[in-house]
């Protein structure tokens, strides 16, 4: 399924792209005309298209190829930290 979010990045202000893939902690954006974000940069990211308006997410870039970026909500562990099943830092 495909929908449309506003991404942002100081790089280049807001863009609306179109999500590849997603999941309970990430997504792919397809970047067909934006400058894709440096791995770990943090950008924000909105869905469009709802009745009500959704709310912004910091996300950060874990990964990025020719046709986009792979990003993670920004308080999700990096590749290789542990989470922990209690709830605290």
């Amino acid at each position: 399924m495909e929908m449309q979010v506003k991404l942002t990045h100081s790089t280049f202000g807001s863009r609306v792209v179109e999500t590849r893939d997603f999941s309970r902690t990430g997504l792919f954006l397809v970047l067909a005309d934006v400058p894709a974000p440096p791995v770990g940069s943090v950008v924000q990211v909105q869905l469009q298209g709802l009745p009500q308006e959704a709310p912004t997410l910091p996300m950060r870039v874990v990964h990025g190829d020719g046709a986009g970026i792979g990003l993670v909500l920004s308080e999700s562990p990096r590749p290789g930290e542990a989470v922990r099943s209690d709830g605290l830092e």
